[in-house]
Formats: structure tokens, C-alpha cells, sequence
């Protein structure tokens, strides 16, 4: 996604570094994804262990 919104800057006459643009989403990925997981991971352990104990 990144190398085609790159292209596309470019062929409009943008003068963009690529790697920079490359690195930043990389790490905004990589920050949103851990929060996310960081979030979501209890109460999806909550709902497996709740169901768990029910069925035994």
C-alpha cells in the first residue's frame, strides 16, 4: 500500500523519499497493532477461560 500511494505521488511530481515514508507507516503499524492486541487479548482469554470453566 505504501509503494503504491508512493507511486502515485510521484507520478503526480511529488519528490518523496521512499524508505522514510516506508519506515513511518512500518512503525504507526507496528504501534496500532500492539495496542490493539494489548486491548483485545483479555476479553478474548475471558471469554475462552469463561467457557472453559463452564464445560468442566
Amino acid at each position: 500500500m505504501v509503494f503504491l500511494a508512493y507511486r502515485q505521488e510521484v507520478s503526480h511530481g511529488a519528490s518523496i523519499p521512499f524508505l522514510p515514508m516506508l519506515l513511518r507507516s512500518e512503525m504507526i503499524s507496528l504501534f496500532v497493532s500492539y495496542i490493539l492486541s494489548f486491548l483485545i487479548t483479555p476479553v478474548y482469554a475471558g471469554l475462552f477461560f469463561k467457557d472453559h470453566q463452564k464445560r468442566s
